[in-house]
């Protein structure tokens, strides 16, 4: 907050002269991105809109793409998710591959496909972003693909797959670092965890994610770390810890101008208040939940919501109501159903074809390697005038090494295009 206070008495002093304005622009850049870390995306979205609008030179690429994307990614926290992908869509179009921040363009493009319910491109768009981040210098985007990719993966119960991926997340990132993204990479750790049923290890990711989060004064990590814990502790059969973990997150999501953390702690709360037998208590929390515009959750929120209504309007009583919701909550499952199943196939097409690649690249290096020992041994055996038996019979014996090295690469090529 003081850092914002400070941001806009320095936009306030300065003039609004014509030599001053790309300056000004880089100032509202960075009060958009302190107040997007302030949880509070409005603000982000207005200093985001006057740093564009204050800009002189729309030659300076990087800085209108930074504050481009933070205005797309404060309308996605608002809950205006089909505006931010169109927005995202549009900025991807326009950026050239071979800029350095192609790759964040594509990783904040994935996360609205995946926002959007659209998990199949979002695959795709972080498959891209998660090969080009093997460069050198991409380790902040290596660790962010990674955990995004795990995230992809939770969502689609790939849970084998993903589990590699946010360990690597967590491991690119303790060498970084960064505690905010850090704490983003542990929890999903956490929850992968969980639901693999290692709850003491699931305990101790949540805990940690919720201490570096604390640490940066991060309220929307807070929330998602505290609201993880209740359903962790939940699924486990302590009630009485999840009790805890969601009065915690209801504290830390009141006033929060983000809907998603809101809504996740309606949830778990409410999903809770059933377990302990308080369907009353529940059905009030989901009933608020779904009070929110349907555009603003994603598909497997109303899944939740829905499913656990009809099962809190059964226990009291109301059957047609209980009805009702479960008809909502088989819509909905039924409309995401077969194309889950397609994104399923897509996922595991998209990890063939890359390891297809990476085999096929692999096999290429090393023929190009052995061709080059080959060369080697052939200007030796031109350059050397010794002659003699031993030196013939060296050379077959390197040149046999070659072969038999070629001929293994030649079949491990053919056993994975059989493959």
């Amino acid at each position: 907050l003081e850092a914002l206070a400070r941001l806009e008495a320095e936009l306030a002093a300065a003039p609004p002269a014509h030599a001053l304005a790309n300056r000004r622009a880089r100032l509202y850049a960075e009060l958009a991105n302190v107040a997007l870390i302030a949880d509070q995306p409005t603000r982000t979205r207005a200093a985001a809109a006057a740093g564009l609008a204050a800009l002189d030179d729309p030659a300076e690429r990087p800085l209108v793409t930074a504050l481009r994307m933070l205005e797309a990614f404060a309308i996605l926290e608002l809950g205006e998710r089909a505006e931010s992908l169109r927005r995202y869509e549009a900025l991807a179009a326009e950026v050239p591959e071979g800029e350095p921040y192609f790759v964040c363009v594509l990783g904040e493009l994935a996360y609205a496909h995946y926002r959007n319910d659209q998990i199949g491109a979002a695959v795709t768009e972080l498959v891209r972003a998660y090969a080009l981040s093997a460069a050198p210098g991409y380790e902040a985007d290596r660790a962010d693909t990674a955990e995004e990719l795990a995230t992809m993966f939770q969502r689609l119960d790939f849970t084998d797959e993903a589990l590699p991926l946010a360990a690597e997340a967590v491991a690119l990132t303790e060498r970084r670092g960064d505690d905010r993204q850090l704490s983003d990479a542990v929890r999903r750790r956490g929850e992968l965890l969980a639901a693999r049923g290692d709850y003491a290890a699931a305990r101790r990711d949540l805990a940690r994610a919720r201490e570096l989060a604390d640490r940066t004064r991060d309220r929307f990590r807070q929330i998602f770390a505290a609201a993880s814990t209740c359903t962790t502790e939940r699924l486990a059969g302590r009630f009485a810890a999840a009790e805890r973990a969601c009065r915690d997150a209801q504290h830390l999501a009141t006033g929060f101008e983000n809907p998603l953390g809101r809504i996740g702690t309606l949830v778990a709360s409410g999903e809770l208040d059933l377990a302990r037998g308080r369907p009353g208590p529940a059905l009030q929390a989901l009933d608020t939940a779904a009070a929110v515009a349907p555009g603003a959750v994603s598909q497997v929120m109303w899944k939740r919501i829905h499913l656990a209504r009809s099962h809190a309007l059964e226990a009291l009583g109301d059957y047609h109501g209980a009805y009702q919701a479960a008809q909502r909550y088989l819509e909905v499952a039924h409309s995401t159903a077969e194309a889950q199943t397609a994104t399923r196939v897509a996922v595991l097409r998209v990890q063939f074809e890359t390891a297809r690649t990476a085999r096929e690249l692999k096999v290429a290096s090393e023929e190009k390697e052995l061709l080059a020992q080959k060369a080697a041994v052939d200007r030796r055996i031109r350059d050397l005038s010794l002659g003699g038996a031993a030196l013939t019979l060296a050379a077959a014996a390197a040149y046999g090494v070659a072969v038999r090295r070629r001929r293994r690469a030649e079949r491990a090529r053919r056993d994975a295009e059989q493959r």
